[in-house]
């Protein structure tokens, strides 16, 4: 099993108030959020995580947003993202700087599912 004897944090409510009261937040999870991420993402999560690490132990990693920063960024912004991808990635190739968007999955998709995606 993926991060067996691994420490994994969750964040409470009160802790989003937390961060809030010292100026951390965003525009989709907040302390008045309804439903906070469901425990079965965990897994998706760490596994982006561990694909981060791996960039940045590599010294190729020049920049991460993560899925809460672009999809707070898609509700305010007035030219948004296609969609909420998992991750937008700055990496160092040789001495330039190249940004790409990130959609990392668990579960195989079909054809017509990423063929859907690309239309947009």
């Amino acid at each position: 099993m993926y991060g067996a004897g691994s420490a994994v944090y969750r964040i409470t409510k009160d802790g989003i108030t937390l961060l809030e009261h010292h100026g951390q937040f965003t525009a989709v999870l907040h302390s008045n959020t309804e439903h906070l991420p469901h425990l079965s993402q965990v897994f998706h999560s760490l596994e982006l995580n561990a694909v981060q690490l791996a960039l940045s132990r590599a010294n190729l990693l020049a920049g991460w947003q993560s899925e809460i920063e672009i999809a707070s960024f898609n509700t305010i912004s007035r030219s948004p993202y296609q969609k909420d991808y998992d991750a937008i990635v700055d990496v160092w190739i040789g001495d330039r700087k190249v940004r790409f968007a990130l959609e990392y999955e668990r579960i195989l998709k079909s054809f017509k599912q990423y063929d859907a995606y690309a239309r947009r």
